[in-house]
Parts: C-alpha cells; structure tokens; sequence
C-alpha cells in the first residue's frame, strides 16, 4: 500500500484509526535520531519492516495534521524532508538527571511534571508539553545527533555546565530576542545561565550541600569541623563526598572561598586548599570517616542507618527521606572552621531552549518555564511536590519552622559559592572562541580533580596539588 503526501487517505475508518493514534506518535516521534531507530521501536507494535512503518508513520501524519501546515517542519529527521515539525501547540520537554537518581525519584519527577504539564493546559488550553527523563551520561551523544539533523527536545532542563558544550555543538539559542522579566531572579542563578554575553536559559532550581544526619542515631550536632572529628572518634559514623568541587565547601572554613581572583589574594587562597586538603588527610584515616566519590554508595548507607551523618547534595532529599524515613531525616548546616562558614558551591538547574524550534514554540515554551518559576508553582514544588529544595526564585519565602528542611538549604545557600561559566573561561579571546572554551572548561575540572586525587592518596604532596590547581585556575585570568 502507499502513501503520499499531496493527498489523504480515501478509507474514513483508516483515517479515524491514525487520529486515534496522534497522541502516541507526538509523545515519541520527537526523540527518533533517524529512521532506522525508528523503525526498530515500532517494531515492538508489529511492525515487520521500516517500509510498513515509514508508510504507517506518514499515513498517521496525514491524518493528524493539516496538509501544508508549516508546524509539521521538522518532526522527522531529515531523511524525509518534506515533512514538518509537531504542531506549535506541542513542546517537548528533557529532563536530564544525573546516574545518582534512585528509580523512584525519577518517576517522582515524571509524576510532577506531567501535573505541571496538565495544569499549564487548563490555564492555555490546547497546549500540550511532553515531558522525558533522559540519563546524563546519554544525553550528549543523544542530542549531538539529534542537533546534526536538525531536530530535538524544545526544551533541555539540565546543570548549566552542559551549556557550554551545548552551545558549541550548535543546539541553543539565545534568548535576548524575547523579552524576559529577570528581576525576580536571583544573582547566583542568573549567573550560570549568561554566558559570553549572552542569556541562554532561565534558572528554575538550585542544588547545594548541606549535612544530612539520622536523628535516631545524633544527640548533639556539632557546629564545627573539630566537633564532627570528634564525634567520630566517639563512633558516630561520617560520609563526606570527595573530590575538589565536591568538598569545595571546606575551603571557606579556612578562608580561601573563592575559586578565582581577585575575591581571594591567590596566595591566601592556596595556602587555604593546602590546609583543607590536609584535614581531609586527617579525616580519611579516621575509622568511622568514609571519603568516597560513590555518591550512590554513600547514599544507600546513609538510608539503611549505618552512617549518623553525610556531606548530602540537596537533589537527594527525596531518596533519603523515602529510605531512612522522614522522621529520621535531619540536615543542618556544614560545619565551619575557625576562618569562616562552610561555603558549597551552588548549581543551577536551567532549562535551555533548542535553536531548530519556531519562533511559536519558542515563546510557548518560554512561557511554560515562566509558568513553572513563577512564586506560586516554585511553592509548591518544593513544600509539596519534593521537586527541590532551593528556588531561584528569590521572592519564593518559606517559614523554615514549617519547612525545616528548606530552610537550612536556603540559609546554607547565604554562604555559598556560585560559579559562573564566564568567570571559569575567564579571557576574552577565549570567549569568543566557544570551541576552546568548552574543551577548556571540562580538562580544567578533570586535571583539578586529579591533582585533589593525587594529593588525598599521597601521590603528591598537598602544597603541590593546591599549586597546581591554583594555576590552572589562574590561567584563565593571567594577562598576555
């Protein structure tokens, strides 16, 4: 049997069968890379060959939209190109989440944003956002393809340090064309979201760390880094999470929070890092001290009760309070030093917005992720939904009486160090080279978290690694 384009299908009941289909083919069609996969996921439904399914999959674009219809472009990957994009009333949304999400939290997520997807069509009916929870580890690859051909997600919410690579591969744009209300924003969030002059994406949450503990098993918290070494050495069992940007948070205790100039004199800054290194030399041969990089790890003790306190990140909220119980769950400032507070860094998660999306899918999409940073619905997301801790809203305010566990992110947040992309790429000539900018970006985090390493397992001595990472983070700042 074949299909054409440039006419519809004579059969009514043929024809009532793909409109029934539409939802099914919007939902998936968008994340296809090519024709081959395609056709290897319709397979599952009985489809033998890619011809039954690309004469399938046209005859049901036939029947759900209006022929010429200029919202179709795009919907396919370039192989056909005479079809069109999903209609305009449709957005596809990407959650990127990090390999630490227990399988419960991400259907959490899912649940939440199909509700928030489902709210925003009743206030703008005949809307629809399609919502899709993607690993990180597979996400570059996925959308490297998908942006070759001309296609992908209307909008990726992510860490903003994918937004560098992002932009490099050719999948954003750049949102000073639309007119945006930033002022209800905070500083730190809107930091991470401009990059070499320009706005690419707007801030919906912020993540940082706090100290996580199990109040069945804590008596006394303590307020500084001597207080929980001594607790430890009273047998009260300490995760920390390790790695440079992971155990930044200690950096502050001993007056050296700032990653780069001129905040800090760079000196004081390296003596600083050499001496959190050191006490977290001290602290590792500790017998109830665990500094690990498995976060999953870590996690999983903490909620079968075998760790009385953890270095937690404030996304893990919802897995530790389902595994140790919310009766149990506590979290309290990170302990400070006798220089100062404890100062984490502090992530933003943006959603950033695909270039090959029509200006009309563009401001639907704009004003969904207005709809979902707006005070009322950041409220509810994080008293009722679990979502997040953090707003970026700053005008979103919690009574941490009621909300103790927002709270104390919120107040540990008063103290945080947020990074901004520019200030890590730092020279102007690199800037406008996006590509050395990346690639400079991601080798700067990997060779400082190898000189930490190095340094933690004796390879080299502390003054080295701080040395070293200091340069690395000077270099950027360094005059010709």
């Amino acid at each position: 049997m074949a299909f054409a384009l440039e006419q519809r299908l004579p059969l009514k009941l043929l024809f009532s069968a793909f409109q029934a289909f539409c939802p099914v083919l919007r939902e998936h069609l968008w994340h296809f890379r090519n024709i081959s996969e395609a056709s290897c996921y319709m397979k599952q439904f009985g489809f033998k060959t890619s011809q039954w399914f690309l004469g399938m999959l046209l005859g049901g674009l036939t029947a759900c939209y209006p022929l010429g219809d200029s919202s179709l472009k795009s919907a396919l990957p370039s192989q056909v190109a005479t079809l069109h994009r999903v209609p305009q009333s449709t957005i596809t949304l990407l959650i990127v989440l990090n390999q630490d999400y227990s399988e419960a939290h991400r259907r959490a997520i899912m649940r939440v944003f199909r509700e928030l997807a489902s709210t925003f069509a009743q206030v703008y009916p005949g809307t629809q956002i399609i919502p899709r929870v993607l690993d990180n580890e597979f996400f570059l690859g996925q959308i490297a393809k998908q942006t070759e051909l001309g296609f992908g997600p209307d909008v990726i919410l992510t860490s903003f340090e994918q937004l560098p690579i992002l932009k490099q591969i050719g999948t954003l744009q750049s949102l000073d064309q639309y007119p945006i209300d930033l002022s209800a924003f905070r500083e730190d969030a809107l930091k991470q979201v401009t990059y070499q002059g320009q706005l690419y994406g707007i801030p919906l949450f912020l993540h940082l760390q706090a100290l996580c503990y199990n109040k069945s098993k804590v008596k006394q918290l303590p307020s500084t880094l001597n207080e929980l070494i001594l607790q430890a050495r009273q047998g009260y069992s300490v995760g920390i999470q390790s790695g440079f940007f992971a155990t930044f948070w200690g950096t502050g205790t001993f007056g050296g929070a700032s990653l780069f100039p001129p905040s800090v004199a760079p000196v004081r800054r390296q003596q600083a890092w050499q001496q959190w290194m050191d006490w977290l030399k001290v602290a590792q041969a500790e017998p109830n001290v665990i500094l690990s990089t498995d976060t999953i790890a870590l996690q999983q003790a903490f909620s079968r009760g075998q760790l009385a306190y953890l270095t937690c990140e404030s996304s893990w909220i919802p897995y530790l309070r389902e595994g140790l119980g919310p009766e149990k769950l506590g979290v309290v400032l990170l302990p400070r030093g006798e220089q100062g507070p404890a100062t984490p860094l502090i992530y933003s998660s943006t959603a950033l917005f695909n270039r090959f999306s029509s200006p009309a899918q563009t401001e639907l999409a704009l004003r969904f992720i207005q709809f979902l940073s707006n005070t009322e619905q950041q409220k509810k997301l994080i008293t009722e939904k679990g979502v997040a801790n953090i707003s970026s809203n700053k005008r979103v305010i919690l009574d941490p009486r009621l909300y103790p566990i927002a709270g104390t992110f919120l107040q540990q947040s008063q103290t945080a160090e947020a990074v901004s992309l520019d200030m890590f790429i730092g020279k102007e000539d690199m800037r406008k080279n996006s590509n050395n900018a990346a690639q400079y970006y991601w080798e700067s985090v990997k060779n400082i978290e190898r000189y930490y390493q190095k340094a933690l397992v004796g390879e080299i001595s502390t003054a080295e690694a701080a040395r070293s990472i200091s340069q690395l983070l000077n270099r950027p700042w360094e005059k010709k």
